[in-house]
């Protein structure tokens, strides 16, 4: 009779201390979401409109690469506002209650904005993540660049994503 209650109590053990494990490995495998972080066409001041979206698509690349956000392309917001025939409003934003608005139907946390303009010889790219719930800019950048563009776009894509 000891040595049944003795193995029932092992048993017992073994048991509680595998579900102890299994939850273990269940916590593990729950990956912490990444934020969505939705990127809308950059505006050009100087910059032709072919340029200005060819940029905004490498941008958008470099951003989706760092998996710091859930990254949601000009191209693809564009196409899920009009789905949801909310098209006006992306074309109308100018500031950050509207950003929120988008952020919102694309059940984004954060929109980016920019715009790529040219003084003289040089570029400036500004950038600016609005927090969809906070409705206030979280982070704004401004980067001079000589030369190629393409480089340019990239290195402003790491200073925005720098802490």
């Amino acid at each position: 009779m000891k040595k049944r209650a003795v193995l029932v109590f092992i048993i017992f053990l073994i048991s509680i201390c595998g579900s102890a494990f299994a939850e273990d490995a269940v916590k593990k495998e729950v990956k912490t979401e990444v934020p969505k972080l939705a990127v809308k066409q950059l505006t050009g001041k100087g910059v032709d409109i072919d340029t200005v979206s060819t940029l905004t698509e490498i941008l958008c690349t470099k951003l989706s690469e760092s998996k710091k956000y859930n990254v949601l392309c000009a191209g693809d917001v564009i196409a899920i506002l009009a789905a949801s025939q909310q098209s006006a409003l992306l074309g109308a934003c100018d500031n950050e209650e509207c950003f929120s608005q988008v952020g919102q139907i694309l059940q984004s946390r954060y929109v980016l904005t920019g715009s790529i303009g040219k003084l003289d010889k040089k570029h400036v790219i500004s950038l600016s993540i609005t927090d969809v719930d906070k409705k206030s800019v979280s982070k704004r950048i401004s980067f001079e660049c000589s030369g190629d563009l393409v480089k340019g776009v990239k290195k402003a894509a790491d200073k925005l994503l720098e802490k």
